[in-house]
């Protein structure tokens, strides 16, 4: 098919967590391309931008999200459940650092480019941000207003709250009551559901892999073999695959239905 410019209405909707390489902008248009099935695989969750669509779409009535690094589809589940409803705390470098490796929601909200790994902001402004965000997370209404005073004596205008704004992505609403599994498979070592229909977005080919090594070859073969409809979100596909769509340059949609 050529290109589709569809889904901009949906562009403003927030899906999924905040993480790096999320298709939450284009998740509503990338849904519109599935068919209707009983089951749905999100093969490559990350934070699950596409699945938490395919979620609001009334098309699925399962959810299969699978990631390497599982904590963070776990961390959608959670999210869809009303974990962070209330909001949760201000992070410092330290406790970042600290806690990154087993707390995905300080790793991917305090995280510089939901990278992960980086402190969100550097050592020059940190202080700053830091208590702005504070002012606004903290339960106590006494640090709140310490807060506050030393923003005022702080010269310019208030800093922009990143953290604030991912943590609204947090508070996910509207999603309905449906059966959602997670795990942390190999993408090969999936076992699919009759009437299913598959979602990858794996590291683009050529690109770093999001830090670990990727065989693209192994990963083609293995689609060529799947018994249900695949669809896969990449820049380039070997040529027996038939891109059904693609959107300002972000995104292809190579699909390729099983025997």
């Amino acid at each position: 098919m050529g290109c589709l410019h569809q889904g901009c209405d949906k562009l403003t909707m927030a899906y999924g967590i905040p993480y790096k390489g999320s298709k939450n902008k284009i998740a509503g248009w990338v849904v519109s391309h599935f068919p209707e099935a009983e089951h749905f695989y999100d093969v490559f969750a990350g934070g699950c931008a596409v699945a938490h669509a395919a979620m609001l779409s009334g098309k699925f009535k399962s959810f299969h999200l699978n990631d390497i690094q599982e904590q963070y589809p776990r961390m959608f589940v959670d999210a869809v459940r009303g974990k962070f409803k209330d909001g949760a705390a201000a992070v410092t470098r330290e406790e970042f650092h600290r806690m990154k490796n087993t707390d995905p929601y300080v790793a991917a909200c305090w995280s510089f480019g939901n990278n992960c790994r980086n402190y969100l902001w550097g050592k020059d402004i940190e202080e700053i941000r830091y208590v702005a965000c504070d002012m606004v997370l903290n339960p106590s209404w006494e640090r709140r207003f310490e807060c506050y005073k030393k923003l005022m004596k702080t010269p310019g205008p208030l800093p922009k709250l990143d953290p604030v704004q991912r943590l609204k992505r947090l508070q996910v609403s509207g999603v309905p009551p449906v059966e959602i599994t997670v795990t942390g498979l190999d993408y090969a070592d999936i076992a699919f559901e009759k009437d299913s229909v598959v979602y990858c977005d794996p590291p683009y080919s050529g690109t770093d892999g999001y830090g670990m090594e990727f065989d693209h070859c192994r990963f083609y073969d293995w689609l060529r073999e799947l018994p249900c409809p695949a669809f896969v979100s990449e820049y380039s596909m070997p040529d027996d695959f038939t891109e059904i769509g693609s959107i300002s340059k972000t995104c292809s949609l190579p699909a390729h239905g099983g025997g």
